[in-house]
């Protein structure tokens, strides 16, 4: 449903119009047409708005936020053009440039309107010779907003005689919503294929260039970050870009995407200006905001600039129209994409989809080659002869329940949403955030390229028995054998898959289905043979070593001499029995020996290891999800009738061979299924068909993780270059960064060597993705919904604890390293601090112990014993407050510490809640600070109104302040201590997050002028003070705070000085009551802080009248509490006794009068002199503050006094303490 609406007219004559459809509401002004506002939802149902602008018609002028644009958009150059055979100037307005119409163009218009057929039509007449333009131009321009949520702008425009003209509307686009920040993150997609250049005035030179192989190039996306932007010039975009297609028709412009939200945009004109806002620096915007550089994004469909010069032969039309689709994204991240189809914008501008691989083709043939790679040919007689029938069953076992349990947790991933290209790094990262992430995705990374090691391994071990060694199926002379000879036919293989992998992903795919087919077909061939081959004697292969040690022949000595060719050669044989009892009898219990391979001697882990590096095969698939056309069905289908597959076929061939072949020939001859076979090709066309096309599917997997892992940005500019990709897509210099590691490891020898370090790494990955899933489940997430079903909390923790367990058994040190590694790389990304829309898992997880503990957090079993300071401070202005805010942070004591803060208003006055508005700049100001701290914000009435809202709703069950601080009321003129450099640097590996300290900084109001008025009066300030009391918070006002200077404290020994004397009342002076007690402990939990503690001593005032022997009485009195109370402080006596019998009346000294108002001035400043005189050099002044009077009319006196008492002192805290807070008691 669609709704138009006349909301208001504003004083100046402007009318607001409401457009509400599809989910989407617009406010649209008369004036200028501005799009003042666009509110648009994401996939959770949050709408935001997205275009910057002001809050009221009255303040747009300036940045042409969200308005039309004529008479002619964008640049003329020097402002002259000729028009039939007549030269015009216009007005200069930029730079030497004439610029959006001139200096009162179609934007300081204020428009006629009307609703017409559910459209808003805006209706202008620019007279002739307006700006100097010729001819009078009635311009009509209609907005729609329809049901599907697209905002459409229809131009139209007649003239009297001819003319030019070029309209646009000029709106600035944040879609993670206006005033959030700067559009970092978000990803721009456009169709052009040809840009204008411009000279150093932004005048096209003239030239249409080509975008490919330059920055310009958006056809694939971008995702607008520093460097993106700093490539252009070093100020981001503004240029102009040619539309593909015919003019006149509705093309296809663009796409940005960011906060889960999408926009399309559709023209009819021949270009559009990308413009990313290097120039904003707009104050007061929307909710008295600050928009800085690069706060928005605008995509101005128009001709191009300068046409009348520059571009003669585009016509400057008058009709056209702008289409805006906005809707929420659909719960995509990296990529823009329209529904469920992964899209290419083709040169036509027309979109073509690329993702063409099916379940079999793109996850099936995949994973079950993955899973037969080395193993099942070359590995399976090599475990049976080591472990045994019934062991290796077991093997295969315990791995597939390994790999079962942890398909089901990737195929509950993959269900509960889009899975992007970098399938299992893409999972993880989604699921548990950047840090982990990012750890794990490089340890898969890495698995991939090991493991693409081992089949490359395994194939060369192929090529090496048939070809390379006597006996071997050679006629002649063999391949020279040696570590560089095979090292070579290694790389003769990796070059073969990069050919493979160069060509693209889907030329794999075609291949893979292929390949697995032979493969089947060969291993058929091992079983028919099993059943037709009788009895015959088997060599056994000269590269065992171990078996012809202490045999007086040599291997093959017949082809080393020159003997006749009717001597027959020397090999060690032994017979291979066919199907038999006692040969199945004789291979079911485990005989492990030497392996030939690596001389090392087997167990039980050691031969798992080497069989679980060969079915490591089922993440392929999703590897694969980038080119898959529908993923989160794919990846479960094929991937679970993969390894049900594949493991059907292991365990009937395990069985078939423990039953046909001697144990001695399966431990001596690792490639013993040739020399059984009917036909051996078949074994060797199956080895080099698996082992083939599983290092063909690593180092594809390892490409696009690493793909991924650099389009994320995670590890600075040392995955960068892999973002390189072809036009089509293929990621050509992650696949050639992969091939040279997979060169590397190729280094460290045989397959057998290489197998443990891959299975941990897998292993690892596999824990990972189980933990992720775990997780996910665990937090009880409402978005966590996978439409796959088969899984639960027990898999994911039967699998993670299987793949944590082998990893350690395999080899400790393997899985030392691996861990080491990820928990290296998740300290450097957590310092790093990435800024992503992804989510983490830490934060579910973190609410969901929060929740739990706060429920067993009971104050009703609170004790004085565990009691600590829980603050709330009320701040005005942050700029003002910084010291008291780092302050209180030292003071806390591991407390919940919150900010508080009070917007007088009320909501029916407001467009949005102002309190919301603020948060955001609020929480930027906590880390830019430093502190931690919550915030809270409320809208009221009042500040005092607000501090009691504040009060009671703070803090969440048994966390609640119990502390309420202010600022304190005097006339002294506030300080920016946000420029007095005591505010503290965020370290970042990479500097200072400037994002947060500019939104920190610009975004918060200058301190208070002298003559600006003050939200709180004398009274209301006091009477704040009085409802703290009464709602029984303790209460600490801070004064003279902007004189603190941390830096200069800790580098010279210093003191914090306590008062504990109510010097309102000194008859009181000798009793330590709940104030008294409250101002030590404050002050001594200052002093247990490090820095404090070091650089600082506690001083302990005790002010007496009596006599020398009653003094020392009191002085010990004083040491015992502070010695029952483990404060570490020196007690300083001073005697006042002339400043009470002089200055103080004796009435009031007996308690006869309470009331406030009655002090001598002269009493007070003595009091302050004596303070002064003490703790003249002191950081920190701790001072007793009596209660306000009750008499409301008293208020300001108690204001005075406070201040005389306090004036000229250092920072002072006075503190009044209503309840016990210091135990004495075990």
């Amino acid at each position: 449903m669609t709704t138009i609406e006349s909301v208001k007219t504003w004083e100046d004559g402007t009318v607001e119009y409401k457009l509400s459809g599809g989910g989407v509401e617009a406010v649209i002004y008369s004036l200028g047409g501005i799009i003042q506002s666009l509110r648009v939802p994401n996939e959770a149902g949050v709408s935001v708005d997205v275009t910057l602008g002001y809050d009221s018609p009255q303040e747009y002028g300036k940045f042409y936020f969200g308005a039309l644009i004529g008479r002619f958009a964008n640049r003329i150059c020097k402002g002259q053009f000729k028009l039939d055979g007549q030269d015009y100037q216009l007005a200069v307005n930029n730079g030497p440039n004439h610029l959006h119409g001139g200096l009162l163009g179609f934007d300081k218009k204020n428009w006629s309107s009307t609703i017409t057929d559910g459209k808003l039509v805006l209706t202008y007449t620019s007279a002739a010779e307006e700006e100097n333009y010729p001819g009078c131009l009635t311009v009509t321009v209609t907005y729609e907003l329809t049901a599907a949520a697209e905002l459409i702008i229809d131009y139209k425009a007649s003239t009297d005689s001819p003319t030019i003209v070029n309209l646009t509307n000029h709106a600035y686009f944040n879609l993670e919503g206006e005033g959030t920040g700067n559009i970092y993150g978000h990803q721009v997609e456009l169709a052009s294929t040809q840009y204008t250049p411009k000279d150093e005035t932004s005048i096209p030179t003239g030239e249409i260039a080509d975008v490919e192989g330059t920055n310009f190039d958006l056809r694939k996306g971008k995702t607008m970050d520093q460097e993106t932007l700093a490539s252009i010039d070093n100020q981001g975009f503004d240029h102009n870009f040619v539309v593909p297609g015919d003019v006149g028709s509705k093309r296809f412009v663009g796409r940005v995407s960011a906060g889960g939200r999408v926009m399309e945009t559709y023209t009819t004109q021949p270009g559009v200006q990308f413009y990313t806002g290097y120039y904003l620096n707009a104050e007061n915007v929307k909710g008295g905001r600050t928009y800085g550089k690069y706060s928005g994004l605008c995509l101005e469909t128009q001709t191009y600039p300068d046409a009348p010069n520059k571009y003669l032969n585009v016509s400057s039309n008058l009709e056209s129209s702008q289409h805006l689709s906005v809707s929420y994204h659909k719960s995509r991240d990296i990529k823009v994409v329209p529904e469920d189809e992964e899209a290419l914008i083709g040169n036509d501008g027309r979109l073509t989809n690329t993702k063409l691989l099916g379940w079999f083709g793109g996850v099936f043939a995949p994973v079950a080659l993955g899973q037969f790679s080395t193993t099942i040919l070359l590995r399976t007689g090599y475990v049976i002869g080591q472990a045994g029938l019934l062991e290796a069953i077991a093997q295969f076992l315990l791995a597939y329940v390994i790999l079962g349990l942890t398909v089901l947790s990737i195929c509950a991933i993959s269900t509960n949403g889009a899975v992007e290209g970098g399938g299992a790094y893409y999972m993880i990262s989604r699921a548990l955030g950047p840090e982990f992430g990012g750890s794990i995705g490089l340890l898969f990374f890495l698995a991939n390229i090991f493991s693409c090691a081992v089949y490359v391994s395994g194939f060369v071990e192929g090529v090496t028995d048939a070809w390379g060694s006597p006996g071997g199926h050679t006629q002649g002379q063999p391949l020279p054998i040696g570590r560089w000879y095979v090292y070579a036919y290694g790389t003769i293989v990796l070059i073969i898959c990069l050919a493979v992998c160069m060509i693209g992903a889907q030329m794999f795919a075609k291949t893979s289905s292929v390949i697995l087919a032979v493969v089947t077909i060969c291993i058929l061939s091992v079983l028919v043979s099993v059943i037709a081959v009788s009895s015959r004697e088997v060599n056994i292969p000269c590269a065992n070593e171990i078996a012809y040690k202490g045999v007086n022949h040599t291997c093959g000595d017949k082809l080393r001499s020159n003997s006749s060719n009717s001597t027959p050669p020397f090999y060690l044989t032994y017979n291979y029995t066919g199907l038999s009892l006692d040969t199945l009898n004789d291979n079911l219990l485990a005989h492990y020996t030497t392996d030939y391979t690596t001389a090392n001697d087997l167990n039980f882990f050691i031969v798992f290891a080497v069989l679980f590096s060969g079915v490591t095969g089922i993440m392929n698939g999703a590897n694969m999800s980038g080119e898959l056309k529908n993923p989160s069905k794919s990846i479960p289908k094929g991937t679970l009738m993969a390894v049900f597959f594949t493991f059907i076929v292991y365990v009937v061939l395990t069985i078939f061979v423990a039953a046909s072949t001697p144990r001695v020939l399966l431990q001596n001859d690792y490639n013993v299924l040739k020399d059984i076979n009917i036909w051996p090709p078949f074994v060797y066309i199956g080895i080099f068909a698996a082992t083939l096309s599983a290092a063909l599917g690593n180092l594809i997997g390892a490409s696009r993780v690493l793909e991924a892992l650099a389009r994320d940005d995670l590890f600075w500019i040392f995955t960068r270059p892999a973002r390189i990709t072809s036009k089509s897509g293929n990621p050509w210099m992650a696949v050639i960064i992969s091939w040279l590691l997979v060169q590397a490891v190729l280094c460290i020898g045989s397959m057998n060597a290489i197998a443990p370090m891959t299975t941990v790494f897998f292993l690892m990955s596999y824990a990972s993705v189980n933990i992720a899933c775990l997780a996910l489940d665990l937090t009880s997430a409402p978005n966590f919904r996978p439409t796959f079903k088969y899984f639960n909390v027990w898999t994911c923790v039967l699998a993670m604890v299987g793949c944590v367990t082998m990893t350690f058994l395999i080899k400790a040190i393997y899985a030392a390293i691996a861990i080491a590694i990820a928990t290296i790389l998740i300290i450097l990304l957590y310092f790093r601090g990435v800024s992503t829309s992804w989510g983490s898992i830490s934060q579910a997880l973190i609410f969901h112990q929060v929740r739990k503990y706060l429920l067993l957090l009971d104050n009703r079993k609170d004790h004085v014993k565990f009691w600590r300071p829980q603050m709330l401070y009320m701040v005005s202005n942050p700029r003002q407050s910084a010291n008291i805010i780092d302050f209180i942070n030292d003071m806390k004591k591991s407390g919940l510490y919150v900010l508080g803060h009070v917007k007088v208003g009320k909501l029916d006055d407001c467009r949005k809640d102002p309190a919301l508005m603020e948060l955001k700049q609020w929480q930027s100001l906590i880390d830019f600070l430093k502190v931690k701290a919550f915030v809270e914000i409320t809208l009221a009435n009042s500040v005092r109104e607000g501090l009691q809202q504040l009060v009671r709703i703070s803090g969440l069950g048994g966390m609640k302040p119990n502390t309420i601080c202010m600022g304190f009321y005097d006339e002294t003129i506030p300080t920016d201590t946000f420029q007095s450099g005591s505010k503290k640097n965020i370290f970042r590996f990479g500097g200072v997050e400037n994002a947060e300290t500019n939104m920190a900084v610009n975004y918060f109001r200058s301190v208070r002028s002298a003559d600006e008025a003050r939200t709180v009066n004398r009274v209301e300030y006091v009477n704040m003070i009085r409802d703290c009391v009464k709602m029984r918070k303790n209460v600490c006002l801070f004064r003279h705070f902007h004189k603190l200077n941390k830096s200069a404290v800790f580098k010279n020994k210093t003191c914090v000085d306590v008062w504990p004397v109510n010097m309102f009342q000194p008859d009181k002076a000798s009793y330590m009551d709940n104030c008294c007690l409250f101002l030590l402990q404050l002050a001594c939990v200052l002093h247990m802080v490090k820095g404090w503690k070091q650089a600082t001593s506690l001083r302990v005032f005790m002010c007496h009248a009596s006599d020398e022997e009653e003094t020392k009485k009191k002085e010990r009195k004083l040491a015992v509490i502070l010695n029952q109370l483990r404060i570490d402080a020196d007690i300083v006596t001073i005697n006042w006794s002339r400043i009470v019998d002089l200055r103080y009346p004796s009435s009031l000294r007996s308690g006869a009068v309470t009331e406030t108002p009655s002090l001598p001035e002269d009493y007070l400043k003595d009091i302050n002199t004596m303070i002064q005189e003490q703790s003249s050099s002191s950081s920190v002044v701790f001072c007793y503050l009596p209660l306000p009077p009750a008499t409301i009319s008293f208020s300001q006196d108690y204001l005075d006094q406070l201040t005389l008492l306090t004036d000229n002192l250092p920072p002072t805290v006075l503190v009044h303490g209503l309840n016990p807070v210091t135990s004495t008691t075990l």
